[in-house]
Parts: structure tokens; sequence; C-alpha cells
């Protein structure tokens, strides 16, 4: 659909948009590798009264994500999952954090299962 060579896998690592994501990323997240506009991010996040936190990430059909959080990054480790199996909600999954606790600072990342 994009023009991408499947039988060819030099395509699977080349980021022929140029926003960090590989075309392999950008095929399993179900996002555009010829536009360096779509990708898989966290769009929005922000504290919800004293409820916790929401984080909102665009989304692509038949999709599930795993949202996950640390309390420090220290070479991408340190993250925990605190959601799995996630269904998609195109086009924007919307999702609160209830368990936080007073930490100073959180970091989120989103991963497609």
């Amino acid at each position: 659909a994009y023009g991408l060579n499947p039988n060819d896998p030099r395509d699977a690592a080349l980021d022929s948009d140029g926003d960090g994501q590989s075309n392999l990323a950008e095929y399993l997240a179900g996002t555009n590798p010829k536009d360096s506009r779509s990708y898989l991010s966290i769009t929005g996040i922000g504290l919800w009264g004293t409820n916790g936190v929401q984080i909102m990430w665009g989304s692509a059909p038949n999709k599930l994500y795993s949202l996950q959080r640390a309390a420090a990054v220290s070479g991408g480790l340190g993250f925990t999952n605190i959601a799995e199996h996630i269904l998609s909600t195109p086009p924007e999954n919307v999702y609160l954090d209830s368990t936080v606790t007073n930490s100073r600072s959180l970091f989120y990342r989103v991963r497609v299962e």
C-alpha cells in the first residue's frame, strides 16, 4: 500500500519518512510510513482532578495496546505494564491511570501488542 517491497527485509529497517520510527514499527502500529506526522505516540497527558492521570494517544483500527509507567527512566528500564490488551478506539485512545500515588514525576509509554 505504501510502495514498500515485502520481499526486501531492508525495507523494514528503513525510516521512509524520517520520523524516528522504522517502517516495520509503523506497520505494526498501523501508521503511515510515508507521513512523518503519522506515528504511535502519546498525544496528551494531564491530571484528571484527584482521580489520576489521563493519557491519550492516536490509535489505529484493530490494534491492542499496553500502557506502561515508570518513576524514573534509565536506558528504557523501569517501565512496568499498568494496563494490557487495551482495544483501539480510533482515532484516539484515552486511559485514566487511577493507580497513581504521590510521585513527583512519572513517565509513560504506549506499545502495540
